[in-house]
């Protein structure tokens, strides 16, 4: 794998931040840069991560807010997901369940193409369940 060091690296990174809440109110601590994220669901004990994703052309902020918090289930994946596996009825119920029970930790990453190559490997390693 030609960029396995950076993908570890970037792994410690996201492991090693402090998790934000996936709430608005979060939004000015979210960087608006390009980058890589991870969502973490903290309804267990143990936290698990269940969605991996990336801008493609945006910065973080946006994509976080905009896409995932306010978005409708048809372009917001985690939202769709969280209906789809039977975690949430609807729309509503899925946006309190990720403003109650979930956390957000991200990398910066300029490069699209090491962003999507990225993505891939933080899919593999830690198989979230809403990118299957």
């Amino acid at each position: 794998m030609k960029y396995k060091n950076e993908y570890l690296a970037a792994v410690r990174t996201i492991n090693g931040m402090k998790a934000l809440p996936m709430r608005k109110e979060s939004a000015p601590n979210i960087p608006e840069v390009p980058g890589v994220y991870v969502v973490t669901d903290h309804v267990n004990e143990e936290p698990v991560v269940i969605y991996v994703g990336r801008t493609t052309t945006g910065n973080l902020r946006a994509r976080l807010t905009s896409y995932h918090l306010s978005g409708a289930p048809s372009s917001a994946r985690i939202k769709k997901g969280l209906m789809e596996t039977g975690v949430c009825a609807d729309n509503p119920e899925a946006r309190k369940y990720l403003e109650e029970h979930c956390f957000v930790r991200f990398v910066q990453v300029p490069n699209e193409q090491i962003r999507r190559f990225m993505e891939h490997f933080l899919i593999a390693y830690f198989t979230p369940t809403l990118n299957r």
